[in-house]
């Protein structure tokens, strides 16, 4: 076993305190503890204080708006070879969990809908999660470089996904468009 403090340390203390009672020596021992353990609180609170100043906040785009949230999370789920139903059921396996905060940060992020929607859309209890996991692949923007690839490549499947051509009639009226 190891030793907090050194003999000569061991003899100081014990000088210092030989003429107090055990009660006396609990008491200081409680009240020293307790001074530690707000001073540690405070601590902590101010830096949650600073984490939360010095956050960028997450910005917001319509970069998709031209895409519906059924073909976004078509997309994140071809890309990580899962299915839609996974990728909005509850289970919480390591791929399934980055599939979805991958379509956290497309629908929160760079569709632009609200954390309310994007929570009903990956049925999600509480909305705050939403805000939490586009944040935390919106930090890892400028850290990881994979992360980068996987958005851009997501985008590009996005790009790859047959989408209908609107109908054109040539020499139709609008009223006989809607007929057919």
């Amino acid at each position: 076993m190891s030793r907090l403090f050194s003999k000569e340390q061991d003899a100081i203390i014990i000088e210092m305190w030989k003429d107090h009672t055990a009660h006396e020596i609990a008491v200081e021992l409680d009240f020293s503890a307790r001074q530690i353990c707000s001073r540690i609180e405070e601590l902590k609170k101010k830096t949650r204080k600073i984490k939360r100043k010095n956050r960028k906040p997450l910005p917001k785009s319509n970069s998709l708006s031209g895409y519906t949230s059924n073909e976004i999370k078509k997309a994140i789920a071809k890309y990580y070879c899962i299915t839609v139903d996974q990728l909005t059921g509850k289970c919480r396996e390591q791929p399934l969990a980055r599939a979805r905060k991958m379509c956290c940060y497309f629908l929160f992020v760079l569709k632009g809908l609200g954390r309310e929607a994007v929570g009903d859309e990956l049925n999600y209890k509480n909305h705050s999660t939403v805000s939490n996991q586009a944040r935390a692949i919106f930090e890892e923007l400028d850290v990881h470089r994979e992360t980068k690839l996987e958005i851009s490549n997501i985008k590009l499947k996005m790009n790859k996904q047959v989408r209908p051509a609107p109908r054109v009639y040539v020499g139709i009226t609008t009223q006989q468009q809607a007929r057919i």
